[in-house]
């Protein structure tokens, strides 16, 4: 058998609380048994950092070359995560995000094989290997899809929120007078935005794993959920709305299958369901229900009203009290 330790950053940064870091997973990856370990937490000055976690293989100047290779600047200072609020006479992260973590694997030594290198021992080629390259991206995927539908948090690589825009950043100005050309005027607006996502506690993050080991997945309806508060983040507030109500109208329509099995007849509705005394008693549906989602959703799919941000966190918030009143995750 071959030890082996993996650095892998993160294609999002998770957020985390403190009592996360420093600590030592069981994880699978691919079919693979791994450990996961997360990075570490220093105080220097009354200011906390993330630093590299320490390996039980792998020489830690090695290490932190390694991950930080080809990084300047403050990319290089967050290569393992980043603090930015904390309380330094109490000694207490509050904000705290990771960025890459360790893994450490058990490997076949009969399917290892390296590569060719004149001054020592090349790289590690093989299946285990390639299969730990072709499922790592999709092991990630899997955990922020769970971290996200746990906690109002957005990890979704492919679409990151920006905390930062600049107005009419495409745009130079100039002025010509008196045959005079004045310098361009450039953009100098900026807005930023707070990052307002929830830390997955210690408690969340280790029942996360356990559902990953066990390749569980959310249901259809938490996903819904979360896809709604990635659009009301992006301002998509149309969308939100009628994501929240299709997870509510599932739901219902589970409560429906286990419970009091009302004849729905052809093709039930969210107004429907929520309609039927029993379903409604059987999902302890809130009586505004049918006001403050049911009418905004349907105004949004039929009559292609946008609501308010105000109206569409409202349902949002009406539509997760309903599903995880139905539907638990079973991750608190």
């Amino acid at each position: 058998m071959v030890a082996a330790t993996a650095i892998y950053e993160l294609p999002a940064s998770l957020r985390v609380a403190a009592s996360c870091l420093g600590k030592r997973f069981a994880v699978t990856v691919g079919h693979q048994p791994a450990t996961l370990v997360t990075p570490a937490i220093v105080w220097a000055d009354d200011r906390p950092s993330i630093v590299a976690p320490t390996s039980r293989v792998l020489d830690q100047s090695l290490l932190i070359h390694m991950a930080e290779a080809g990084k300047e600047g403050w990319e290089r200072w967050e290569t393992w995560g980043s603090v930015s609020q904390w309380n330094p006479e109490k000694r207490v992260a509050m904000h705290v995000r990771i960025g890459s973590v360790l893994l450490e694997l058990t490997l076949d030594s009969k399917g290892m094989a390296y590569s060719d290198y004149l001054y020592g021992r090349g790289h590690p080629t093989g299946p285990q290997v390639d299969r730990l390259f072709a499922t790592i991206d999709e092991w990630f995927q899997d955990l922020r899809t769970w971290i996200e539908v746990a906690v109002d948090q957005d990890i979704n690589p492919a679409h990151p929120i920006t905390h930062v825009s600049v107005l009419g950043s495409g745009l130079q100005l100039v002025t010509v007078e008196d045959a005079t050309t004045s310098l361009p005027a450039r953009a100098h607006m900026v807005n930023v935005f707070g990052d307002s996502s929830e830390e997955v506690n210690l408690r969340t993050f280790l029942k996360i794993l356990a559902k990953l080991r066990a390749s569980e997945v959310p249901s259809d309806a938490h996903l819904l959920l979360r896809d709604a508060r990635a659009d009301l983040r992006r301002g998509r507030y149309r969308k939100a709305v009628i994501d929240a109500g299709s997870a509510v109208e599932l739901t219902l329509a589970d409560v429906n299958r286990r419970g009091p099995n009302v004849n729905t007849g052809s093709r039930p509705t969210l107004g429907w369901f929520v309609d039927q005394p029993a379903v409604a008693a059987a999902a302890a549906l809130p009586a505004s229900t049918k006001g403050d989602l049911v009418g905004l959703r349907n105004d949004a799919i039929h009559k292609n009203v946008v609501p308010s941000r105000v109206g569409a966190a409202n349902a949002i918030a009406l539509a997760k009290a309903i599903v995880d009143g139905a539907d638990p995750l079973g991750l608190r």
